[in-house]
């Protein structure tokens, strides 16, 4: 039987996962009960296969480190890079060979509610008590998502109730994030008629559990982020206004003029992607399409009518999640297991695919010390002194590797303490204190430049509960403060 040693970097257990993390990876225990009989799956720490994640920032990008096969698998919104890459497992729709596999990685990471969200159309609840639920633990940036922006706005028209850890309106977030959080989540929509459901960034292709976790709860979807949705219908759904384009999903005008349906408040952009490209088809009438609308207040007026409207509202909510009769937990199950079939089975060295020169090794050294290696070279020949050798060069490339490393650890400690600055601009006495707390932490970090996680972490939570101060949460920040600041 063929051994397969394997790891898994880069990934959301902080960048580092051991060995029993790795074995308890769903993921690694899919492969290694479909594939049991044909081979014998085996951590280590000198694989010939790696799996890494999008979080390779966070580790100085460990992924780098190995010279074996690698295969780049992300739940978030990244593409794989070809050029580190000879396997790429994302959200993308495109055909590259057997080198690319378009996966959803909600679809079997969130099963349960896959399941559940495949039959709520069967017997519905229309007998909800609350307006609209909203649920982000990431603020994020507006300029890559709008949904603080949406929040606000429809909360002119009822209050959205917040159960995240971000801008939390109801006393304390729901659940926790990396615990129970699904079955939580699920408990507490059950109250609502609609979810806010926006992704943190909008690309052809990028869906995550939120859509699926609404239908669940049974509510019905206000859904932001995958403008492939529509692709490959007849026409639009005529909401807003919207004009009817011809058959095969968009006309040629569309595509002549999509730069103007980008710049409009809410991007109605359609991608055109070929059919054999897509899996599966969400029923545009079981769920509320923000990119149907051309702007904010077009999409809450519509808000307004299926919430006003019982037999608009129970319509929406009979309505089946896929056109097609479609199983997606099966489906991306046997598609991830085959894909790592094909590549476990050939001869080592004919599984790699990506290449190599002297540009990618420029790449690759750049990402891991955020300098050139040639103007590293340059920099020590200058120098003109017998004792500097070419073989320094390594200590010198750790030294900027540190040299990075703190220069981040610095910058995320001041956009964060900036921002908590802009948040209390209005009260002088707040200020005063917060120029003390800069100092403070300035002369911390100069010291201490070890481990910039646990020092991220802790300046998050001082932040937290310096702006809670009067509330049960600011207590329970500073708890969970002095029982981190204990355990090292």
């Amino acid at each position: 039987m063929k051994k397969i040693y394997l790891k898994y970097v880069d990934n959301w257990y902080n960048g580092k996962m051991n060995e029993g993390d790795f074995y308890n990876n769903f993921i690694i225990r899919l492969l290694i009960n479909r594939l049991s009989h044909k081979y014998e799956i085996l951590f280590s720490d000198k694989p010939d296969y790696l799996i890494y994640g999008p979080f390779g920032y966070r580790n100085n990008y460990e992924h780098l480190n190995y010279e074996c096969i690698r295969i780049s698998l992300t739940s978030e919104y990244i593409q794989t890079d070809w050029s580190i890459a000879d396997y790429g497992i994302d959200f993308d729709f495109i055909d590259f060979q057997d080198r690319h596999l378009r996966f959803p990685f909600y679809f079997l990471y969130h099963a349960d509610d896959i399941k559940k969200a495949m039959v709520k159309h069967i017997n519905p609840d229309f007998q909800r008590d609350k307006f609209c639920a909203y649920m982000v633990t990431d603020p994020s940036r507006i300029e890559f998502t709008p949904r603080d922006l949406f929040f606000k706005k429809l909360s002119l028209y009822k209050k959205v109730d917040s159960g995240g850890r971000h801008l939390n309106n109801i006393g304390g977030p729901i659940g926790n994030r990396y615990g129970n959080f699904s079955d939580s989540k699920n408990r507490w929509l059950k109250n609502y008629k609609f979810n806010i459901c926006f992704e943190n960034g909008s690309s052809p292709g990028y869906i995550t559990e939120k859509l699926f976790q609404a239908y669940a709860s049974g509510c019905i979807p206000i859904y932001w982020g995958d403008i492939s949705l529509r692709s490959g219908e007849n026409e639009l759904a005529n909401k807003g206004g919207i004009k009817e384009v011809e058959g095969g999903g968009i006309s040629n005008e569309i595509v002549e003029q999509g730069m103007r349906y980008k710049t409009r408040e809410i991007n109605q952009y359609i991608p055109r992607i070929s059919e054999s490209l897509i899996d599966y088809k969400i029923n545009l009438k079981s769920f509320i399409n923000a990119h149907d609308f051309s702007s904010w207040d077009e999409l809450i007026d519509y808000i307004k009518y299926i919430d006003n409207d019982y037999n608009a509202y129970s319509s929406m909510l009979k309505e089946p999640v896929f056109l097609n009769d479609f199983n997606p937990v099966d489906f991306y199950e046997k598609k991830l297991v085959a894909f790592f079939d094909n590549i476990f089975s050939q001869d080592y060295k004919s599984a790699f695919r990506r290449k190599c020169g002297i540009h990618v090794f420029r790449k690759f050294e750049f990402m891991k010390t955020g300098i050139e290696v040639p103007i590293l070279k340059k920099q020590l020949e200058a120098k003109n002194n017998t004792d500097y050798k070419i073989e320094n060069l390594s200590q010198e490339i750790d030294n900027m590797r540190q040299t990075v490393v703190n220069y981040k650890i610095n910058n995320f400690l001041s956009y964060k303490l900036g921002f908590a600055m802009y948040k209390l601009k209005n009260n002088i006495f707040y200020m005063l204190v917060m120029l003390f707390i800069i100092k403070k932490n300035h002369l911390f970090f100069q010291e201490n430049r070890i481990n910039k996680r646990l020092y991220r972490h802790l300046g998050k939570m001082a932040i937290f509960a310096y702006k809670n101060w009067y509330n049960n949460q600011g207590v329970r920040a500073l708890k969970k403060i002095i029982k981190m600041l204990k355990s090292v």
